[in-house]
């Protein structure tokens, strides 16, 4: 699919384990929980959260800030104040293992 649908990953998105993204965008700041499915042409706006075991279908466009659980995925509610912060903990904390992997080498 890559000449219909590439995948764009923006800055400090935490992807969780078994995470499938297919021809998706997944702007800045997000978290994708583990075991989720993120299918062609869906954009997951910046500063969302993808809950673990969700499926975002064809095309689906989740608007910034927003929180979607279930399979097939649903809009559940706009996140509230300080979750955007635990996003960016998610993602430093991956950066600090990462150096921290590179250093014991």
């Amino acid at each position: 699919m890559k000449n219909t649908y590439g995948v764009t990953v923006g800055e400090y998105v935490t992807v969780g384990h078994s995470v499938t993204l297919h021809g998706c965008v997944v702007e800045d700041r997000c978290l994708i929980g583990m075991g989720s499915i993120i299918l062609n042409g869906a954009k997951i706006g910046a500063g969302s959260i993808i809950a673990a075991g969700t499926l975002i279908p064809e095309r689906t466009i989740v608007e910034p800030g927003s929180l979607w659980m279930g399979s097939p995925g649903k809009f559940r509610r706009k996140l509230e104040a300080g979750e955007d912060e635990m996003i960016m903990r998610y993602a430093q904390n991956y950066l600090g293992y990462t150096e921290e992997y590179l250093r014991e080498r």
